[in-house]
């Protein structure tokens, strides 16, 4: 049985990577250290209808997951309608959520993190406000964005934004563009905002 150990890893990665490994194996072993992890994992597999059960052992979770022989045809049917439609990503701000900016730091690192790991990509990254931070040459998710932008999704920064905050110079990924330009490119796909 293949075993993937996570230990060490925050949120979504060993989702990520359980997701990853359930396509190549039928039945795996996914070692964390947290219950949020512990908790994230059973989640996905009651989403897929698979077998899951959980063992304890010297404060770490052994998660074990089993694929069911037989698929729900509607849940499949949907997924693949789904992954057909273009879809974009709207970003206006450059931490996740309110309350913490901490947090909301930590949130917007792991969401661009975790985009790189769909089968099909974003159309368009689009970033206004607070989000163009998200963009320059210090962002802690420029790496994931370039990623992105070099997997085809095109990055659309919006110019009036960078010229309020003054970091124009400072534009480390995508095209300057503006409201109307940005609207356009976001006509007709199905539109996330983190």
């Amino acid at each position: 049985m293949f075993e993937l150990d996570c230990r060490g890893m925050v949120c979504p990665k060993p989702v990520v990577l359980t997701k990853q490994a359930l396509k190549e194996h039928d039945e795996i072993i996914v070692i964390v250290d947290n219950k949020t992890s512990r908790d994230n994992i059973n989640n996905l597999a009651k989403d897929k209808n698979m077998h899951f059960e959980v063992e304890e052992k010297n404060n770490l979770y052994y998660c074990k997951i089993k694929k069911n022989k037989t698929e729900n045809p509607l849940k499949k049917k949907l997924e693949n309608s789904y992954g057909q439609v273009p879809w974009s990503v709207f970003v206006k701000s450059n931490t996740l959520g309110h309350g913490s900016d901490e947090l909301g730091k930590n949130l917007i690192n792991a969401f661009f993190d975790a985009l790189l790991y769909f089968e099909d990509h974003p159309k368009i990254i689009a970033f206004m406000n607070s989000g163009v931070f998200l963009t320059l040459q210090d962002s802690e998710c420029l790496k994931e964005i370039k990623m992105l932008s070099e997997k085809g999704s095109e990055v659309l920064v919006c110019g009036t934004c960078l010229n309020f905050f003054n970091v124009k110079e400072k534009l480390a990924v995508g095209k300057v563009s503006n409201m109307f330009s940005i609207l356009e490119s976001l006509k007709g796909t199905y539109i996330i905002e983190p």
